[in-house]
C-alpha cells in the first residue's frame, strides 16, 4: 500500500508538472512580436543595400539622363544614391550631401521613404530588371540600380560618401 501511494503521487506531480505553463519562457505576446519582426526583416531584406543613380529627374534642378550621369558622378566626384540599412534606416546621398532616412515596405513590395526632418518622401518600385524607381513628393525621379547588397559598402562604386570622423570619401578610387 505505501508503493501505491508513492506511484500515485509521483505520478499526479508529473501530471501537473506537464500541464504548468512555461514560467520564464517567452509569452505569446514575445512570440508574435518575434515573428513579426523577422517577417519585417524579410520583407526589406531585397531592398537593403546601396542602390546608385541611373538617371535623375528634378522639377527644380533638371535632368540627368543616363547617358550625362556619369559625367556628372565624375564631376561631383560623388554619387546619387540610396544606402538602404535592414533596421529600417539609411541613407540618402546627393553629390555628396547626405541626408538620413527611415523607410518600410508594404504588402505589394512598395517602399516608402521619409527624410529626416522636413526634407520630403518618396516611394519607390523595383521592376522585373531590378531597376528601383524612386517618385518625391517635390516631383522629383530617379531610376537606380543596386551596386552592393550589403549597407554601406561602396567598394563597388567609385566614389564613397564622406566621412567627417576619418576624413575620407568622394575620392576617386
Amino acid at each position: 500500500l505505501p508503493v501505491l501511494a508513492l506511484i500515485l503521487a509521483l505520478s499526479a506531480g508529473v501530471m501537473f508538472t506537464a500541464c504548468t505553463p512555461n514560467i520564464g519562457g517567452p509569452s505569446a505576446e514575445e512570440i508574435a512580436a518575434q515573428k513579426e519582426a523577422e517577417e519585417k526583416k524579410a520583407a526589406l531584406a531585397p531592398f537593403v543595400g546601396v542602390w546608385e543613380a541611373k538617371s535623375i529627374s528634378d522639377p527644380k534642378k533638371g535632368e540627368i539622363p543616363e547617358s550625362v550621369y556619369p559625367t556628372a558622378r565624375d564631376t561631383f566626384q560623388s554619387i546619387y544614391g540610396y544606402d538602404f540599412s535592414d533596421d529600417g534606416t539609411g541613407l540618402f546621398i546627393r553629390f555628396g550631401a547626405q541626408k538620413p532616412f527611415t523607410w518600410s515596405v508594404d504588402a505589394d513590395g512598395k517602399l516608402t521613404i521619409t527624410l529626416a526632418g522636413n526634407a520630403g518622401s518618396y516611394t519607390a518600385s523595383v521592376d522585373s530588371s531590378g531597376q528601383m524607381t524612386v517618385e518625391g513628393s517635390d516631383g522629383s525621379k530617379a531610376i537606380l540600380t543596386q551596386v552592393s547588397k550589403t549597407s554601406g559598402d561602396y567598394s563597388h562604386i567609385r566614389y564613397e560618401p564622406f566621412n567627417p570622423l576619418t576624413g575620407t570619401g568622394n575620392i576617386s578610387k
